[in-house]
């Protein structure tokens, strides 16, 4: 892990005495490392910084707007979708009740779908869902989701919550140091929570 996530990349991000919050912002690294590694390496840079990661912000997310019936969308291969949907029930307060993934074989793929694929994607795992849906969850911060105005249309579109793996990062580093702004545009968990 050392190579792709340690000290000197933690230390990169900012000065020790300025950092209050330090988080991975990649969603498949934070669930396959796990929290009690994520947390060690960002501590050895930032000891006193509270850390956090796009797997545990999911699943903040999810419990803050109340939501335990969800569906998942992630451009993954079916191993690492598997691992997103035990992570997200490993609580055991979230059921992953519908998903659907691109399979996509290279990670730099993840970043060239397009919003309708991920429309499409949403949808779909709403229709396959045999109980109704609190939320979609979006996993892979690389998908281009987190764009004004998207997140809220697809809300609206759905009629379903929206989760990402961005936006609720976003949202859970804002709300962990104290920023309690309400935004609009990012969906439901920024404009309500």
């Amino acid at each position: 892990a050392d190579a792709l996530f340690g000290p000197d990349a933690a230390m990169a991000l900012t000065p020790n005495d300025y950092c209050n919050v330090a988080g991975l912002a990649c969603t498949s690294m934070s669930f396959t490392l796990g929290p009690e590694i994520v947390d060690a390496e960002l501590q050895i840079a930032h000891p006193n910084a509270h850390t956090l990661d796009m797997a545990r912000s999911q699943l903040k997310a999810l419990r803050t707007m109340g939501c335990t019936n969800v569906g998942l969308v992630t451009p993954y291969i079916d191993l690492v979708h598997i691992n997103n949907v035990k992570m997200l029930e490993s609580g055991g307060d979230v059921t992953v009740a519908a998903s659907v993934n691109l399979g996509l074989v290279k990670s730099e793929w993840s970043s060239m779908v397009d919003q309708q694929t991920i429309i499409d994607a949403v949808q779909r795992t709403k229709a396959i869902s045999k109980t109704p849906l609190d939320a979609v969850v979006i996993g892979c911060s690389a998908l281009r989701v987190c764009v004004p105005g998207f997140i809220t249309d697809l809300e609206s579109t759905t009629g379903v919550n929206i989760v990402t793996s961005t936006q609720s990062f976003y949202w859970n580093c804002l709300r962990t140091g104290g920023v309690d702004d309400q935004i609009d545009g990012y969906g439901r968990l920024f404009s309500d929570f």
